[in-house]
């Protein structure tokens, strides 16, 4: 069954058995992520985050952590986290095992029925809290190589400004990633991620990894969010920019004396 058909049916599941007190929103547009869970429910103060496994996923269960990585530290605290696995998701349910607050099975009625009784209830779940200062070094890593990755755009093939210049040495100009669409901005925050950060007991920890540059030949504005591509990948480590900006070296500098371990 395909990820899209199994939203569909998971979806009116619990369109039937919540109340109009909850609010149901499937494969929702986070703004600080471009592949966020597959469904966000909200209701009497609670949310609750339902997540699918993907095809890469099922390849690659790392992606799976680093999905879920992304999004705990995107929303807010109170979230509590679910995994919908099919058979064919062992080794994702294997690795996410303790990571999230349940692990339900996606084919079986039965476990899909308590689905909607843990989405009214969340407070059954149990998922430790993310300390407040791991949130904060998060949010001012991710702030100061947005900041960044900002101007760098904002330049495009601008003499660099004085203030950008800093003194610094000559870039050798070599970005750690060269993208061929948009379309591949997704992948690249999830490998941030997996870099980023390491998950502990369903705590994602961020590491000291520095700040990585990746370029694209057109880089486009995201529909109705023309930040986004920037944002997200900010979010997950990356300064991201257009192929031959001569501001992107000066940037990545100035990112080293702004993000420190």
């Amino acid at each position: 069954m395909s990820v899209y058909t199994l939203r569909r049916q998971i979806s009116g599941e619990l369109d039937r058995a919540l109340s109009d007190q909850f609010v149901i929103a499937t494969a929702p547009d986070h703004p600080l992520l471009m592949k966020g869970p597959d469904f966000l429910i909200g209701g009497l103060g609670n949310l609750t985050a339902l997540l699918i496994p993907t095809a890469m996923e099922r390849r690659r269960p790392d992606t799976a952590v680093a999905r879920f990585a992304l999004c705990r530290m995107a929303l807010p605290e109170p979230a509590k986290f679910i995994l919908l696995a099919g058979h064919e998701d062992q080794k994702v349910a294997d690795v996410l095992t303790g990571t999230v607050a349940a692990v339900l099975s996606s084919e079986n009625v039965g476990r899909r029925a308590e689905l909607a009784s843990l989405v009214a209830e969340p407070q059954r779940l149990e998922q430790k809290p993310v300390p407040e200062g791991l949130r904060q070094k998060a949010n001012a890593r991710f702030g100061e190589i947005y900041r960044v990755a900002r101007v760098v755009r904002r330049w495009g093939n601008r003499p660099a400004p004085t203030a950008l210049r800093l003194d610094w040495p000559p870039p050798d100009g070599q970005p750690s990633r060269r993208l061929k669409r948009t379309a591949d901005v997704a992948a690249l925050t999830i490998k941030g991620a997996h870099d980023s950060y390491e998950v502990d007991a369903g705590v994602p920890h961020p590491t000291d990894k520095a700040p990585e540059a990746a370029v694209l030949d057109m880089l486009r504005d995201y529909p109705g969010d023309p930040q986004k591509y920037l944002r997200a990948s900010a979010f997950s480590g990356w300064v991201l920019s257009e192929a031959g900006n001569p501001h992107l070296g000066d940037g990545m500098r100035m990112l080293e004396r702004l993000v420190r371990p």
